[in-house]
């Protein structure tokens, strides 16, 4: 007997509940049997994070609009993507007549401990099991507890449906303990962790933890309990700390005495200290005072709370006040000292607003501002992109070049990167410019001089790091001689080029995609900039000389053939690209594309024998 358009879309609800790992071909469906098929389906290739409230009211909505038969066509079109081992499920979620399947209560803690207990048992006999080889190698995690996974997972979902059916003690307490289980691990360190839980969405069933402990805590006691709380949560996630929104959105349901708590939560939060206690209360103040809110904090406790000020810049651009956005980001570059690395970021959302209402003006002063704060070789890009051309640019990049000395003769003592686990990003971590970030200045300012001295200071050695500029600066004078614009130079020259430009870059960004980004970006700054340089005759031949000199220099410290090879063919690349012949020990295994005429490269210099097969030192493969 064909069932009820009523019963259809309970049906449908159910089944997005239980399947949470395919909601989106919920909404998939629904939308293949009507409009808007293009968005949905962008949502589900990249399945980005959608909290359980947001997917309801979405669900609600859609289901709404549709009649009893496309609500058929919609199951049957879901009923196909299931696989053999989950028909039987998808089947049972159709024949539930409520929105709330019976959920199994009963001794669900004493299931927690029981596992917890076999596992702790397990852990006993982990020196054992390394002797007889269990694990396969230091990367497997699990070894003989990887049979307790499914039932560990399996308690996630029953406590997932405790926490649906109401019963909020129950969810607490099974939260506490199953997160207490994943804690354990044995003398190697090894044990079950969330992310060996298939299925398990660790955010949301630390919001659902968190739901619980708001709902089960006397209103009085509330906001100390759950800063508490949410401090010990946070070494649960691998990601983010996690937010009061995330409490609020993991329910259909609204959140009791909401407003109430927000007034509270901001005053005790402005009681603690921390990158935590400032992270919440900055929300809690967006949330109950919107922009305003947040430009009030800003305004009375701003040098406490800097990031009040980001904030504000923030909640103003996604209203589109990009005058107001303006106005804000004057008044905090006036509040907050010189020299602190958030001003970066404001500036950044000062740029964003010029950019929006096309004050050019202000974006340049943005720009210098961000530089100014934290002067790496991404603003210093941007430094000079927005300045016009000709003798602005070269007055932007010499003025840069004299920040960068004074930057580099005040630097902190410690690398940036030590503070990011404190702030989970780099907004208030300073900028670690090296010697080469300076010489980018100088080159980019055509200050061949400039350059040249800043090179010469430093050892034959350590090229691979940005705190030598001698590599760069040797590889952006042959570049020069050559008289060719970077894509066009010969391939043992180009790959001196490019191994010099990202050797330049910071070594926390030496991967990935940012990696070739800002290398593709130095490569056309200095297309450009080489392509209207034009030194004297005798400049060239002092600057050629220098390379020569460098190269020598550079191989007898390394004292291994290989490792300059490509910087002697570069040598000699430049010298017949200017005409003449390479000299001696510049050699390639290639012709010259010099012009007619010209000799090819000498065959590679060997050392004297004994030489040649001495083993590397640690200083010549690290340094080279």
């Amino acid at each position: 007997m064909p069932c009820s358009c009523a019963k259809r879309a309970r049906a449908a609800r159910n089944l997005a509940a239980s399947t949470r790992s395919r909601w989106y071909l919920v909404l998939r469906a629904i939308d293949i049997a009507g409009a808007a098929t293009e968005t949905v389906a962008s949502m589900s290739r990249t399945q980005e994070p959608m909290s359980v409230r947001a997917f309801r009211q979405a669900l609600e909505e859609r289901l709404a609009t549709r009649s009893a038969n496309e609500l058929r066509a919609i199951l049957r079109g879901m009923a196909g993507e299931i696989t053999p081992t989950e028909r039987r499920a998808f089947l049972a979620c159709l024949e539930s007549g409520t929105d709330t399947a019976v959920v199994p209560k009963q001794d669900l803690l004493e299931a927690i401990r029981r596992l917890a207990g076999e596992l702790k048992a397990a852990m006993k006999h982990a020196e054992y099991w390394e002797d007889q080889g269990e694990w396969l190698d230091e990367e497997d995690t699990l070894g003989p507890y990887a049979k307790l996974v499914p039932p560990v997972a399996a308690l996630f979902d029953r406590a997932k449906a405790v926490f649906e059916s109401g019963d909020l003690p129950l969810t607490r307490a099974a939260y506490q303990e199953l997160f207490a289980l994943l804690e354990l691990e044995d003398d190697y360190g090894r044990g079950i962790r969330d992310t060996d839980l298939e299925g398990v969405d660790r955010r949301e069933a630390v919001a659902r933890y968190l739901r619980a402990v708001y709902h089960t805590t006397a209103p009085a006691q509330r906001s100390a309990v759950l800063f508490e709380c949410l401090c010990r949560a946070k070494s649960w996630l691998d990601g983010p700390r996690p937010m009061v929104d995330e409490i609020v959105r993991v329910s259909t349901r609204r959140l009791p005495s909401h407003r109430a708590f927000l007034e509270e939560w901001i005053a005790f939060l402005h009681r603690q200290s921390g990158p935590d206690a400032d992270a919440w209360l900055r929300e809690a103040v967006g949330v109950s005072g919107g922009a305003a809110g947040l430009a009030q904090l800003a305004r009375t406790a701003g040098r406490k709370h800097p990031r009040a000020y980001l904030d504000w810049l923030l909640a103003l651009e996604q209203k589109r006040k990009a005058r107001e956005a303006l106005t804000a980001a004057r008044e905090a570059f006036g509040a907050l000292r010189p020299g602190l690395p958030i001003r970066a970021a404001i500036a950044d959302r000062l740029c964003a607003a010029a950019a929006r209402v096309h004050d050019q003006d202000a974006l340049r002063a943005g720009r210098w501002e961000a530089f100014a704060a934290k002067p790496d070789i991404e603003r210093l890009l941007d430094l000079r992109d927005v300045a016009g051309p000709g003798a602005e640019r070269t007055r932007n990049m010499r003025q840069a070049a004299r920040h960068l000395q004074d930057y580099l003769r005040r630097r902190p003592g410690a690398h940036p990167a030590e503070a990011w686990e404190v702030w989970e990003d780099a907004i208030e971590t300073p900028a670690w410019p090296g010697r080469s970030t300076v010489a980018h200045a100088h080159l980019l300012a055509g200050d061949w001089k400039a350059a040249h001295t800043l090179a010469s200071r430093d050892r034959p050695l350590g090229w691979s790091s940005n705190e030598s500029a001698q590599g760069l600066v040797a590889t952006v004078f042959l570049v020069l001689l050559s008289g060719k614009p970077p894509e066009a130079l010969p391939r043992n020259l180009r790959e001196l080029w490019r191994w010099a430009l990202g050797n330049s870059i910071d070594v926390v960004m030496r991967e990935g995609e940012d990696h070739e980004r800002l290398r593709d970006r130095l490569d056309g700054a200095y297309a450009q900039a080489l392509s209207e340089a034009s030194p004297a005759a005798d400049e060239q031949a002092r600057l050629l000389t220098w390379c020569q000199r460098v190269t020598r220099a550079r191989v007898n410290a390394i004292r291994r053939p290989p490792a300059p090879r490509q910087l002697r063919q570069g040598c000699g690349a430049a010298r017949c690209l200017r005409g003449g012949p390479a000299a001696a020990g510049e050699a390639g295994g290639s012709r010259c594309i010099g012009g007619p005429g010209t000799p090819p490269f000498s065959p590679a210099p060997r050392f004297p024998a004994g030489n040649e097969r001495r083993a590397p030192t640690d200083r010549s493969v690290t340094d080279r």
